[in-house]
This record gives structure tokens, sequence and C-alpha cells, in this order.
């Protein structure tokens, strides 16, 4: 029987060290996907946005992938080439179960 992605991930959930990784990885996946949808809905490329930003199309990928961490500046100047706002917050962590 082949178990799909999202059993995978819930069978390693289970263990209390992967899933303290995975949800520390959590505010990195949300940059990325804001990144993506963003350029999606401006219809731009990486070179495009590396263009409005002056930030290297070569930082704009690895960012997208996961790759590097972004400055508080880098962050605030996609944002503002992408004519989004940037909402930073500090919240109380909420236990989930991941089914």
């Amino acid at each position: 029987m082949e178990l799909s992605y999202q059993q995978v991930i819930n069978e390693k959930l289970k263990d209390p060290d992967f899933r303290r990784e995975w949800e520390a990885q959590e505010p990195k996946f949300q940059l990325i996907k804001a990144m993506l949808i963003g350029r999606a809905e401006n219809h731009l490329s990486q070179s495009q946005l590396s263009e409005k930003t002056g930030i290297p199309q070569a930082d704009i990928s690895r960012l997208e992938s996961g790759e590097a961490n972004p400055t508080l500046d880098k962050i605030c100047r996609i944002a503002n080439a992408l004519d989004m706002n940037l909402k930073l917050a500090f919240e109380h962590k909420i236990v989930t179960e991941y089914v």
C-alpha cells in the first residue's frame, strides 16, 4: 500500500522533535507562499521582482525555495514591490493536531 504525502507527514508528526521543527518552519512557509501568490497576482517573474526591489534575482530564488533567511528590510521591499501590506505579529502558540 502506497502512503500519501499527508499520511507520511501525519506519522512523522507523532515524533515530538519532528513536530517542533515542522512548526518552527511555518513562518518561512507563510512568507514563501505570500511571495509566490503576490508575484502571480502581479504577473511578475523573479527577474521583474528583482528589478522592482533591487534584490538580486538569485536572492529572490533562494527566498522562494526556503534556502535563505531574508532581513526585515528585504521583506518590506518585496511587500512594497508586490503592492502588499506586511503584517508581523507575535501570537500565542496553538497546539494543533494534523489529520
